[in-house]
């Protein structure tokens, strides 16, 4: 079983599988969109933030562009905010749970994260068996019920499990 670096999050082929990951959930667009629907935020690629005028001036993003435009954001963004995140859990942390909780970061952003506060409470309680409530946590939430239940359901699954959900 592999386990992340600490240094950097993930070790090549764990980055690899969450890249992938990722592309599969967020669906790639080449036009901008509003994200989530009726918001300010414009994204297109893989869920990566287009600039303000991508709409008005038709702008468009390659499949390539989208892909580079996810890693640079997975690594200058997500991994820094889980890293915060791990830091305070006293507990390795199997690659599968890494994985689902950077899913679970990239979708939401950390600032909509850190409002999972019950989740948060258990993960930071010290003990390495809760993850069964920090999975329940993830499911009771408007972002399971109205935004990404499949999504959701498959990261509490992996949360819970530490385990792969089999497709």
């Amino acid at each position: 079983m592999l386990f992340f670096k600490k240094s950097s999050g993930f070790n090549e082929l764990g980055f690899k599988r969450l890249v992938e990951r990722i592309k599969k959930w967020e669906d790639y667009s080449e036009t901008a969109y509003y994200d989530p629907p009726n918001s300010k935020r414009l994204s297109w690629g893989y869920g990566t933030l287009a600039p303000k005028n991508a709409l008005k001036d038709k702008l468009t993003i390659s499949e390539e562009e989208a892909e580079r435009e996810l890693i640079k954001y997975l690594k200058n963004v997500t991994l820094k905010d889980y890293a915060k995140i791990e830091k305070k859990y006293p507990f390795t942390i199997n690659e599968v749970r890494k994985e689902a909780l950077c899913d679970m970061l990239y979708n939401l952003g950390y600032t909509r994260f850190k409002k999972f506060k019950l989740m948060l409470k258990w993960f930071y309680n010290k003990r390495e068996d809760d993850w069964h409530f920090i999975a329940a946590e993830a499911l009771d939430s408007d972002w399971y019920k109205k935004q990404c239940k499949k999504r959701a359901e498959r990261i509490s699954y992996e949360l819970d499990t530490g385990e792969f959900k089999k497709e």
